[in-house]
């Protein structure tokens, strides 16, 4: 007997649901003004995934609101050969866009190259800086993917 899947809810009525929510409708904003393709839909959860046309390939936007920063990352699904491209190129990507996180672990196939935003994220007055912030890594990413790939 096959057992039924549960869908697990999740309380968006949290000071911290209702806190991701609001910083992703300032990013909304901050993105038409910008005329920007990273645009997400304002949902109250910590990440957005940002399509940008290349296969295996996706922008997550993640705002982190217990370590306060935004973070842009080029999440590589399920293709080692990617990452390994652009590991190649780490210093020429670091020098256009500052130090990034690699990570590729042995025991999983997706990798990711993130760049952290510290900022009090929890001020609502910090969204709008950081949402153009974020905005800004995402498209750098974008960028650096389309350069090296």
């Amino acid at each position: 007997q096959l057992k039924e899947k549960t869908k697990r809810t999740i309380n968006t009525e949290t000071p911290a649901k209702q806190l991701q929510k609001a910083y992703w409708e300032v990013y909304f904003e901050e993105c038409d003004n910008a005329q920007s393709e990273m645009q997400v839909n304002p949902k109250p959860r910590h990440y957005q995934n940002v399509s940008i046309g290349k296969a295996g390939i996706q922008i997550l936007q993640t705002v982190n609101t217990q370590s306060n920063y935004v973070a842009s990352e080029l999440a590589i699904n399920n293709d080692k050969a990617i990452f390994n491209t652009l590991f190649e190129h780490k210093e020429e990507i670091e020098k256009e866009l500052g130090e990034l996180e690699w990570d590729s672990k042995e025991t999983n196939k997706s990798s990711k190259i993130r760049k952290i935003f510290l900022i009090n994220i929890n001020d609502s007055k910090n969204h709008k800086n950081a949402s153009i912030e974020h905005i800004k890594m995402a498209e750098q990413l974008k960028a650096v993917a389309y350069k090296y790939l």
